[in-house]
């Protein structure tokens, strides 16, 4: 009886561990289960893993991963129209002076802030999967308050072309600062976060 017992036993373990190794095996040939952004179950999944990385409201997104503050809405002043840079910066001031949604420390958003949000692998919008975001415009770009070209004058130094982002596929430009880009400010919500990535 004992000998059955145990034949029984190395039997069924030796079943379960051929079992594991088919199962690793399909693994390692799927890739990550929330690889693939079009099935109900991996997006369940994919879910899973980055929903703790936002937190929102009706109105706010707030980064946990970065410390960064994000409106929910990318037209949070139904700004639709392209604005000039210096327009972008008065817009901005506008939201410090009213203190936006409680928040009196708005600015235009870094290339990093930005970079941060997006995941190149997407296409229109390149964002993270899942995003909280609403209202992403993708064929116009956004500005980043970081130069690319400066010229010296009497006055100091004098950005002429900055940095913008093309939500379709994530990329960056430069443009000329007079010319329009649409505007999403943020916030530093977290600066211990913010300041160590």
């Amino acid at each position: 009886m004992k000998q059955t017992v145990r034949l029984a036993l190395k039997e069924l373990r030796t079943v379960f561990i051929s079992l594991v190794i088919v199962i690793m095996s399909a693994a390692f040939l799927v890739g990550p289960v929330y690889s693939e952004k079009n099935s109900d179950e991996n997006d369940f999944l994919y879910r899973i893993k980055y929903k703790s990385r936002f937190v929102s409201d009706e109105n706010t997104v707030i980064d946990t991963k970065k410390g960064i503050m994000w409106p929910k809405n990318f037209h949070p002043f139904n700004l639709w129209t392209t604005v000039g840079f210096e327009q972008a910066e008065a817009e901005v001031q506008r939201l410090r002076d009213i203190c936006y949604l409680g928040y009196c420390d708005w600015r235009v958003p870094t290339e990093r802030d930005f970079k941060s949000i997006i995941d190149r692998d997407n296409i229109n919008p390149a964002l993270v999967y899942p995003h909280p975001f609403e209202n992403v415009e993708t064929h116009y770009p956004y500005w980043t308050q970081n130069p690319v070209q400066e010229l010296a004058t009497d006055r100091g130094i004098c950005a002429i072309y900055l940095k913008v982002v093309r939500f379709w596929a994530g990329e960056f430009e430069q443009q000329n600062k007079n010319e329009g880009a649409l505007l999403i400010p943020n916030r530093i919500h977290d600066p211990d976060k913010y300041y160590s990535r």
